[in-house]
């Protein structure tokens, strides 16, 4: 009985594991679509969008990326984070702890600096 409850923790730990590095994937590519949809927005626009101007790339986002014309939620189910820094910017997702740190992100934010 011992074993079997040791080996049922090792898979359950294990698809834990798994589930987190596929979460992690998930949001990197999705903040890559959302990059690509900037530049394209700046392309045709001479210019990124405002600070929580996300929705206005909608446009620009490839088909079946959007869900009910909303930019999908992170896998944690927190929207993604855009800031406009001028001629630069900052994608986030604020990870599994649903936080960002006080002056820097915290160790598990995926994050795309343009």
């Amino acid at each position: 009985m011992v074993i079997v409850a040791i080996l049922t923790a090792m898979v359950l730990g294990a698809g834990a594991f798994a589930k987190a590095i596929a979460y992690r994937k998930r949001a990197q590519a999705q903040l890559q679509q959302i990059d690509s949809a900037i530049v394209e927005y700046k392309i045709k626009n001479g210019s990124i969008p405002k600070n929580g101007g996300l929705t206005i790339i909608t446009n620009y986002l490839p088909m079946g990326f959007l869900y009910s014309n909303n930019l999908p939620l992170d896998p944690w189910n927190e929207p993604y984070q855009y800031t406009n820094n001028g001629d630069a910017y900052i994608l986030l997702s604020k990870g599994p702890d649903m936080a960002t740190g006080d002056s820097t992100n915290s160790a598990d934010d995926i994050e795309l600096r343009k």
